[in-house]
């Protein structure tokens, strides 16, 4: 609750006062609002998803209580919010530069999310979680580094040139 809470408090803080202010400015103002309601609409989305798997093995019929209707509303409402404020992101910045920070920035609160919500790393042993961080700070690092360079010129000719042996003149 504590989550869903800082996150609406925070996308309503930028999306009302730091979004007109700055936002034309700073690519991160609304991907970090965008990401935030992603985060929650995908955990809203998980939500339904277990509900609708609970109601098809017949443990529960979910679907007799207004939680699942409330799911998909949310769900519609927070999928909106996030492509508008994507959109408001893609139509003031380059795609290359709104791409990655979006990808890094939603994946991160998502993982956060998840464990919050969900404990999912709760049965997990420290060789898993720190297994699962490093694979996730090398996608970053990965996501970083083709971005960085992807408008370098470098053909094969360059790397074969730099991978020869220097050689030395004998007098």
């Amino acid at each position: 609750i504590s989550y869903v809470i800082l996150v609406i408090f925070v996308s309503a803080f930028i999306a009302f006062y730091l979004g007109p202010r700055i936002g034309h400015k700073n690519v991160v103002v609304y991907i970090v609002l965008c990401s935030a309601i992603g985060s929650l609409t995908v955990m809203s989305c998980k939500a339904l998803g277990l509900a609708i798997k609970e109601t098809i093995s017949g443990k529960n019929n979910d679907f007799g209580y207004g939680l699942p209707y409330a799911l998909v509303l949310i769900s519609v409402i927070f999928i909106g919010i996030q492509m508008n404020y994507l959109n408001k992101a893609l139509d003031l910045f380059n795609t290359s530069v709104v791409t990655p920070i979006y990808y890094v920035v939603f994946t991160s609160l998502v993982i956060t999310a998840s464990a919050i919500l969900f404990k999912e790393w709760k049965n997990m042993d420290a060789s898993n979680i720190v297994g699962d961080i490093c694979g996730f700070l090398v996608v970053i690092c990965a996501v970083i580094l083709l971005n960085a360079f992807k408008d370098m010129d470098v053909s094969i000719d360059d790397v074969r040139s730099q991978m020869r042996p220097r050689r030395r003149l004998v007098s």
